[in-house]
């Protein structure tokens, strides 16, 4: 099945020429070649299962869009339609980076709660709105069944952002190594607190070897544990339990950036990480097959993907550091 890409610009908040962001949106397309498609390279829309749910990603501070490519066309084969920005700004005054959109003042103590942390949700969704009504997917997309993923500091965001009365579709999240101690210290939190997080299906997945998510431990309030630790942490501290639909996993010798292939070393701060210790190309296929199994039980309904993905991380499988659901 082809997987094509259609890019949106979107507004975003901040001053020029910080106020816009791009939006790759990954689908499934039809194989037939016809003379639309000859002449615009614009591939038809699959409409098998349509609509079909959607996966918002927001990536992590540095990471350029392509990293996540491969892990998008997966995503893609798992029946979604997959939306992945790409923004730069200056979250921190005077640095600019990419980012997934961090508002810093909702993340005050004082404000945090109240409203989105992710800057950038409310035009993404705006952007999906208007995508969905174009002639090209007509209704392909199915705004009311929404699942938001992220990366690192975007994985943060993704957690925090899970409520229904700020993306009225969403119904689960899931993040790769969301550390959140530096996305808290930017709100003035200090001392490692960890605030709640929304009660909905959730995947957090962490990694042994993060060598930023232990550099943060040092900075901001939690010295001598491993970054791995602390998304444990936010796992048994930040949520409720007894829904059997929250999960934890631990991949031993992952680091934080395993999720990205390729990975651009050349901005950001890859020479914080670790090495990893087991193959690059088997810890993707973990990290793939970790959100598969969460996206099959909780956006597709499929009680065995769920019975599996507990049963896996209730047993003693040498892939994984430490695993829970609760």
């Amino acid at each position: 099945m082809p997987v094509r890409v259609l890019l949106h610009m979107m507004s975003v908040p901040g001053d020029a020429p910080y106020d816009r962001a791009s939006l790759r949106l990954f689908y499934p397309a039809r194989d037939t070649v016809d003379q639309q498609v000859r002449d615009s390279g614009l591939y038809h829309p699959r409409r098998e299962r349509a609509p079909l749910p959607v996966l918002i990603f927001l990536p992590g501070v540095n990471i350029p869009q392509h990293s996540y490519h491969w892990l998008m066309e997966q995503f893609v084969a798992y029946g979604f339609v997959v939306a992945l920005p790409e923004w730069i700004a200056q979250n921190v005054p005077g640095r600019v980076s990419l980012t997934p959109g961090i508002d810093i003042e909702a993340l005050k103590q004082d404000v945090f709660g109240t409203r989105p942390t992710a800057s950038a949700l409310a035009p993404i969704l705006d952007a999906l709105a208007q995508m969905n009504a174009s002639a090209t997917l007509n209704g392909l997309l199915d705004l009311n069944s929404i699942v938001l993923g992220g990366h690192g500091a975007g994985g943060t965001l993704a957690l925090q952002n899970a409520r229904p009365d700020w993306c009225a579709g969403v119904r689960a999240a899931f993040a790769y190594a969301p550390n959140p101690l530096a996305v808290l210290a930017l709100g003035g939190w200090r001392n490692g607190v960890l605030p709640p997080l929304p009660e909905v299906p959730v995947m957090l997945v962490g990694a042994t070897e993060d060598g930023l998510g232990d550099q943060h431990n040092t900075q901001y309030g939690r010295p001598g544990s491993a970054g791995w630790e602390t998304v444990v942490a936010a796992f048994d501290e930040c949520y409720d339990g007894g829904r059997e639909d929250q999960y934890v996993a631990v991949l031993e010798g992952a680091n934080h950036h395993s999720i990205c292939s390729p990975l651009d070393d050349s901005i950001g701060r890859v020479f914080l990480d670790k090495p990893e210790t087991q193959p690059g190309d088997d810890l993707r296929r973990l990290i793939r097959a970790c959100f598969a199994g969460f996206l099959k039980a909780h956006m597709h309904g499929d009680a065995a993907a769920q019975g599996a993905l507990a049963g896996w991380l209730r047993g003693s499988d040498s892939a994984l550091r430490y695993g829970a659901v609760k």
